[in-house]
C-alpha cells in the first residue's frame, strides 16, 4: 500500500491485515489475542522508519564499499553489513 504525501511523493507503508496476520502467527500465543488499532497503526509505523533506515544504510555501506559512482543494486550482503548495529539502534 503507498500514500502520496504533501510533497506529490509516495510513501510505501505495510498494509494493516498483513501485520495482523504477521503478529497472530508469529508472536501470539493465544488465538484470542488482539491488537488495538492504535497499537496497529505504531506498529507499522516502526516497520516503516526501521524499514527505510535499513534500505538507507544499506546503501551508504554499499557506496563506501563500491564507490560514489556506483549505479549496483543493493543485496543481502549489503543488508547483513548493516543488520547488527541497525537491530542495536531499534
Amino acid at each position: 500500500m503507498s500514500q502520496e504525501n504533501n510533497n506529490n511523493t509516495v510513501e510505501s507503508t505495510f498494509i494493516p491485515q498483513t501485520v495482523v496476520r504477521i503478529m497472530s502467527t508469529a508472536s501470539f500465543n493465544h488465538a484470542d489475542t488482539k491488537i488495538s488499532a492504535t497499537a496497529l497503526k505504531a506498529s507499522i509505523e516502526y516497520l516503516r522508519v526501521f524499514t527505510r533506515e535499513a534500505i538507507w544504510r544499506s546503501e551508504e555501506n554499499r557506496r563506501a564499499l563500491e564507490g560514489e559512482e556506483s549505479t549496483g543494486d543493493l543485496t543481502v550482503a549489503n543488508l547483513e553489513a548493516v543488520a547488527a548495529n541497525l537491530v542495536l539502534d531499534f
